[in-house]
Parts: C-alpha cells; sequence; structure tokens
C-alpha cells in the first residue's frame, strides 16, 4: 500500500510544481510532497522491492546496494524533511513575512537537519532518536499549522479567504496525521501498533479532496473535466477571453449615449435632418449592441504585453472612457488611494477590465449615486476595490478577480455595501513594484 502513498505524493508534487513554478508557496508544498513520499519510497523498496528481487534472484548485490542507499535517503528525507518544507510553505503562504525575513528564517529552520543527519546512525539500517525527531519537529508543524489558520483568520479579501480555506482543509489533516502516527507514537508509544500504516487511507482521503477542490482552484491548480462531444471540442477550438467583446460593448455604448445626446440638442434647435441622422446612428448601435451581447467567446487570445505601469493612470484612463455614463447618471466617483502604484501588466486588457467593471458597478447604482473606489497594496496583490450603499440598486453585485486571464464572477455583502474585488494576478499582472 506504501507504493499507492508514493505515487500519489510524487504525482501531486510534479503536478503543482509544473502548473504553477512561479509560486514560491507551491515550490515549496511541492517539496513538502516530494520528501514525505521519499518516506513512503522507503518502505516500498525494504518491504517490497528487496524481497521481490531476492525471492527470483533478480539483480546483483551493486543493485541491492544502490536502493538500500535510496531507502536511507528517503527515509531521512521524510523524518526531517518533511516539517522544515512544511513549515516554510506556511511562511510564505501566508504572507505575513518580508522576503528578507523569509530568506534568515529559512537558514535558520534548516539548522536542525545537518545536526539530525550529524547524529542519525545510518548503519546497518537508519534507527532514528525519535524523542529528538518530536522535539523540533512537531513544533515545526505546530507553528505552520497555526500560520496557515491565522492567515485564513485576518485574511479581508473574501475570494482569497475561500482559496485559503480550501489549502487548509487538504494540507492540515495529513500534518496532524503526520505528527500523531510518526514522531509521537514512535516517540513516547513504540510499543504500540504501527498507526503510521493508515497512511494509505489518509492519503487516499487528501488526493480525493484534491480532485474536488480544485474544481474551484487550489495552490494556483484547477482542473475541469469535460464530456469529449463535438460540443466541447468546437467550443475548446474557439474559446478564449471576452475583453475585445467587453471592448465593443462599452464602445458603443457611449456611441448610442453620444447619438441620444446629439439627438436631443437637434431636436432641441429644429434640426429635423440631422434628428434623423441621430437615429440612424441610435439604430445601427442598437443592432450591434444585440449581436455583441450574443457573442460569448472570440476566436483567438490576445497576446499579452507586460510592461510597468502606473495603476491609478490605468484607473484614470478608465474612468474618462465612461465619463458620459457618469455624466448621464449623475453619477461621483471618490477615489481613495494610497500612493502611487506601479505593476507589471498589459495596459490595455486592464483598462478594458477595469471599464467593465466600473460599467458593471455604475449600472447597478441608481441616478446620482455615489461610487466608492479604493486602491490599496497587500504583500502579493494589489486590490482595486469598489464599494456602493446598498440602498444604492445594488440588485446585481459582482466581484470580478482575475486569475490567469480569466474573469470569475460571484458576490458577497459586507458592512451594508456590496463590495468588488479585482485581484491583479498571474497573466495580466505580475507583482507590485518593490
Amino acid at each position: 500500500m506504501m507504493v499507492f502513498v508514493f505515487v500519489v505524493l510524487w504525482t501531486l508534487a510534479a503536478i503543482l510544481l509544473i502548473t504553477n513554478p512561479k509560486y514560491e508557496a507551491a515550490r515549496w508544498i511541492a517539496l513538502t510532497l516530494f520528501v514525505a513520499g521519499g518516506g513512503a519510497l522507503s518502505l516500498t523498496i525494504t518491504e517490497n522491492i528487496l524481497p521481490y528481487l531476492r525471492h527470483f534472484q533478480i539483480g546483483a548485490n551493486a543493485l541491492e546496494l544502490i536502493l538500500f542507499k535510496i531507502h536511507l535517503a528517503g527515509s531521512f528525507l521524510n523524518l526531517a524533511g518533511t516539517p522544515y518544507c512544511f513549515l516554510m510553505f506556511a511562511i510564505c503562504y501566508s504572507e505575513l513575512f518580508r522576503e528578507r525575513i523569509k530568506k534568515v528564517i529559512a537558514y535558520l529552520l534548516f539548522l536542525p537537519v545537518p545536526v539530525m543527519f550529524w547524529i542519525t546512525p545510518f548503519a546497518p539500517d537508519i534507527r532514528p532518536d525519535y524523542r529528538m525527531y518530536f522535539v523540533w519537529c512537531v513544533p515545526y508543524f505546530i507553528i505552520g499549522t497555526f500560520l496557515l489558520l491565522y492567515s485564513t483568520r485576518i485574511e479581508k479579501n473574501g475570494w482569497f479567504r475561500r482559496d485559503r480555506m480550501r489549502t487548509n482543509m487538504l494540507v492540515i489533516p495529513p500534518v496532524v496525521f503526520q505528527a500523531t502516527a510518526l514522531y509521537t507514537t514512535e516517540a513516547f508509544f513504540p510499543g504500540w501498533p504501527e498507526i503510521w500504516r493508515y497512511a494509505p487511507v489518509v492519503i487516499g482521503v487528501m488526493f480525493f479532496a484534491f480532485l474536488l477542490l480544485s474544481k474551484h482552484g487550489i495552490l494556483g491548480v484547477r482542473f475541469r473535466f469535460e464530456k469529449n462531444s463535438l460540443h466541447h471540442a468546437l467550443r475548446a477550438t474557439t474559446a478564449g477571453t471576452s475583453i475585445i467583446n467587453h471592448a465593443i460593448k462599452n464602445e458603443m455604448g457611449k456611441i448610442k449615449i453620444m447619438a441620444d445626446l446629439i439627438q436631443s440638442a437637434a431636436a432641441a434647435n429644429h434640426q429635423m435632418e440631422i434628428q434623423q441622422y441621430g437615429r440612424a446612428i441610435l439604430d445601427s448601435s442598437e443592432h450591434l449592441l444585440t449581436l455583441v451581447s450574443r457573442i460569448q467567446s472570440q476566436l483567438r487570445d490576445d497576446e499579452v504585453k507586460k510592461r510597468w505601469c502606473n495603476l491609478e493612470d490605468i484607473i484614470q484612463m478608465s474612468l474618462s472612457q465612461i465619463r458620459p455614463y457618469l455624466e448621464q447618471k449623475q453619477s461621483q466617483v471618490i477615489v481613495d488611494s494610497t500612493g502611487n502604484t506601479s505593476v507589471f501588466c498589459d495596459e490595455v486588457l486592464i483598462r478594458e477590465v477595469l471599464k467593465n467593471l466600473f460599467t458593471n458597478a455604475m449600472e447597478a447604482t441608481e441616478e446620482r449615486g455615489r461610487l466608492y473606489l479604493s486602491l490599496y497594496e497587500t504583500q502579493k496583490h494589489v486590490i482595486v476595490e469598489i464599494r456602493f450603499p446598498q440602498g444604492s440598486g445594488g440588485s446585481s453585485p459582482f466581484t470580478g478577480t482575475i486569475m490567469s486571464g480569466r474573469i470569475n464572477c460571484s458576490s458577497f455583502f459586507v458592512d451594508g455595501c456590496w463590495f468588488f474585488y479585482l485581484s491583479l494576478l498571474h497573466n495580466f499582472v505580475l507583482k507590485p513594484a518593490s
């Protein structure tokens, strides 16, 4: 059964590392799964592979020696490496520490590993002193678990809080099992049955939970299972972003408003010919808006061209482009910013996304309403927050979160206001300027 644990842990490690190699927390959790899988590989070698080779007299002494060395390395990596890697994952994922502090902590926390390597006997087989491991490994697990829970508790962004909760549900139970079944039981109750042999059950449940939770996205990984049919094949061929669709809709909306203003001014001055021209423009814009509303995707992906930009300037440009909407509804936008915020992004795509988000927010308000726009940074993200009082007609609020070039919408209600969160990440924005 340890073969199953080994395969599952290393498979998950590979998935996380391949899908999100630039995410530091993903690298650490992948390393955690890798070293933990080393323990399962060690048992697989001693309990399955070596007895099989000896029974059928396959291989030579050199092969057995190599496999035995791998067994020693895997066992030690599991015992000493798993607590260290897990705590480093918790430190990175919690986003509570600055980069310089994390580097110092990484070196300090690694000190027990070479010490344990020095004092652990490896001949004729590895004989770990579980009480020595217990002294520092279990506190590592406890501190890491606390950091994960605390960062979830203080997270203000609803989307990120749900992501942290899913991660905690996936990571913490196996860690508790490891700390209890291996370090604590072996250190103080060596005569008890080997509880760690129930690891395949725990890992199986964790793998099943990973498949379920990854539907919503976890640690930068999202799985989607679709029926292999012509419909889905055609949809996959023509799938892409909806940025151009939103851009056309917004620009045609402005043309419609301008044509309406021209027609009103012409009527006031009794200019019938101009009124007819305005009516024609209105009819054409309404027709094109009807067609655009039926377009669900475009045929190709836009090329993402990133450069350092001032996000406040992008916001002001987006607001200036929807100013006709604001004047028509006599709405007021109050901007609150912490200062200059530079981000590495595709300015064109971000501007279109912001225009669409601002338009949705404005359409959900009543005439002469107010929109409150806040721009602030966390250690890892830049947040654009738009809110308006509940009494402003907000019957269909949205929360836009840009992840890997897609916009996922949901809604939530906080302190009498509807909130729109725009988190600028991954494909469209890399990181704030430090």
